[in-house]
């Protein structure tokens, strides 16, 4: 058994039950979807819908990638693997799956059939996957990254999403109508939260209420302030130096969830100092109050900065004030015995 692979992979059995299931990376529409016993699936009574990127593609290569809830002995999944657009009708490429009966559609107002063929046979747990290649048209199945078919069609080219069309359901769906994992290429992923170096951030988490033990960042350790039910405080005491997109991962000790976090670090990007025209040279003890453009709000006071031998500070971390905010600098050197002030623009480290 293998779990779905890709630039978004979601795996269900790490998630706790949860109705509806949401995901910022994911865009649902029709029937309500609902993760039970580890597994994704269509609520009891819920109509038919589709679960998809939230992003359009962006790459010539485009997968949907499912992990299977059942083998091909089970004649009636409910599930079709999807290339498309995000509308109501469906417009895209579908793989129908019956068990070993694979049914392959481009689908516009209607239905145009491309072909139909027995798959070999698979157990649970086997990872299907539908890829396009929009250059050439190249459609593929595979099973577990093995291909079983390939055809050429150029029906759609543009605003395409991978995702996955789930089946209604008159009452729950049963294990064999769930998928445990699924993977998505060729898509540019959202961040789950934005957050600052230095801040508190609440992050909503599926695993037991009041059970988080570690959190980390980028597999630095974070400090968790508090929690409440589902509700974590998380403070960003990490030692990471560059701002960007971490996975910030939540473990209860037993099963851990993972969430896209852009962390920002704010400050000034460089500092030079020099005492008429000369460098200040390696000093450790600069003082630097950086306030906002009419110098009526302190951002930061900075102490214990030190300047290598060119008189630079590198980057400096301030506390508040946002990425372009124009700043007001000043500070001493008891050392160099030199005071100075300037003007600047907080930068995005």
């Amino acid at each position: 058994m293998a779990t779905a692979t890709g630039d978004f992979v979601v795996d269900f059995t790490d998630l706790s039950d949860v109705s509806p299931y949401t995901n910022p990376n994911l865009s649902f529409i029709g029937g309500n979807v609902q993760i039970i016993d580890g597994s994704l699936r269509t609520a009891s009574g819920a109509a038919a819908g589709l679960v998809l990127s939230a992003a359009v593609a962006t790459e010539d290569i485009i997968r949907t990638s499912i992990e299977t809830g059942w083998s091909s002995s089970y004649n009636s999944s409910g599930f079709a693997l999807r290339i498309g657009t995000n509308n109501t009708s469906f417009t895209g490429y579908f793989v129908s799956i019956v068990g070993d009966d694979y049914y392959i559609r481009s689908v516009f107002t209607s239905s145009n059939f491309i072909d139909n063929f027995s798959a070999p046979s698979y157990s649970a747990g086997t990872v299907i996957s539908f890829e396009l290649q929009v250059s050439t048209g190249r459609l593929e199945i595979f099973h577990d990254n093995v291909s079983v078919w390939t055809a050429t069609n150029t029906d759609h080219t543009q605003n395409l999403r991978p995702g996955v069309y789930m089946g209604s359901q008159e009452s729950a769906a049963t294990a064999q109508q769930s998928i445990r994992s699924m993977g998505l290429t060729g898509i540019p992923l959202t961040s789950d939260y934005t957050a600052r170096k230095g801040s508190t951030l609440t992050v909503t988490h599926t695993l037991p209420s009041g059970s988080i033990t570690t959190a980390t960042l980028n597999g630095e350790a974070l400090t968790i302030a508090s929690q409440s039910g589902q509700a974590v405080n998380i403070s960003f005491t990490d030692a990471i130096t560059t701002s960007g997109v971490y996975d910030l991962v939540l473990s209860d000790g037993t099963s851990t969830e993972t969430f896209d976090v852009q962390y920002n670090l704010i400050g000034l990007t460089t500092n030079t100092i020099q005492k008429e025209g000369v460098s200040i040279g390696a000093r450790s003890d600069l003082e630097i109050d950086v306030l906002n453009a009419t110098g009526s709000t302190v951002l930061g006071t900075l102490t214990g900065l030190t300047t290598d031998a060119a008189g630079i500070t590198g980057q400096t971390i301030v506390p508040a004030g946002a990425a372009g905010d124009a700043v007001r600098v000043s500070g001493y050197s008891e050392a160099a015995g030199i005071g100075f002030a300037y003007k600047t623009t907080l930068g995005l480290l």
